[in-house]
């Protein structure tokens, strides 16, 4: 079953899944993205399923720290 670290969070995904961190140093943005015309920074997680469907997920952490706000 592939799995995915993100700062805390760890996502698991079903074993005939591919995914990778994908802005990961030295991952695969750093070594092929860069080199592209394309951008995608925002991306933490590329994931295929077996059909070739890709899923680009971001994480974003939805906690305030400071109740005042």
């Amino acid at each position: 079953m592939p799995e995915v670290t993100e700062g805390q969070l760890t996502f698991h995904f079903p074993t005939e899944w591919q995914a990778i961190n994908y802005d990961a140093p030295n991952g695969f943005y750093d070594t092929v993205m860069q080199r592209a015309p394309l951008d995608f920074k925002a991306v933490d997680i590329l994931a295929r399923s077996p059909s070739d469907t890709f899923t680009w997920i971001e994480i974003k952490e939805g906690r305030l720290h400071d109740a005042n706000l």
